[in-house]
């Protein structure tokens, strides 16, 4: 048994895992069913330098666009993208790139990790969840 914040080094040495929040048990399972049930497709997209305007326009566009769930852009040009169709996604999401004049480096759909498992089952803390020093608070009974 294993117990760790540190979901990559789980990724790597663990067959099955529980999700804990706050003291909770929220799911346990083998990690591979995790992976496949709880996480949408991603995607991930490497931009060539020096093109803000035409990622913002992407970045505006995906956002609009019903079957995108999420787009994460990075300073360094990389944008993760999250569908709930890929179907969808992966009839039209390339064409929406060029038609937003991006010039790819590097454009693929990647695994999902156990982070992702983690945040889509249990969510980001809000800030008045966090005690000041960056640790989630304990849920107060009752609730």
């Amino acid at each position: 048994m294993v117990s760790t914040h540190v979901l990559s080094d789980v990724e790597r040495v663990c067959d099955r895992v529980a999700i804990l929040d706050r003291g909770r048990l929220v799911t346990e399972s083998a990690l591979d069913r995790l992976l496949a049930e709880h996480v949408r497709p991603l995607y991930r997209l490497t931009a060539e330098p020096d093109q803000e305007a035409a990622i913002a326009r992407l970045v505006e566009t995906l956002r609009a666009t019903a079957w995108v769930t999420d787009v994460s852009p990075s300073a360094d040009g990389n944008l993760r993208i999250t569908v709930r169709d890929p179907g969808a996604a992966g009839a039209s999401l390339l064409a929406m790139v060029v038609g937003a004049g991006v010039r790819v480096a590097v454009f693929e759909r990647v695994r999902p990790t156990l982070e992702d498992v983690f945040l889509e089952l249990v969510g980001t803390p809000t800030a008045d969840e966090l005690d000041g020093r960056g640790f989630v608070r304990p849920r107060e009974t009752g609730r």
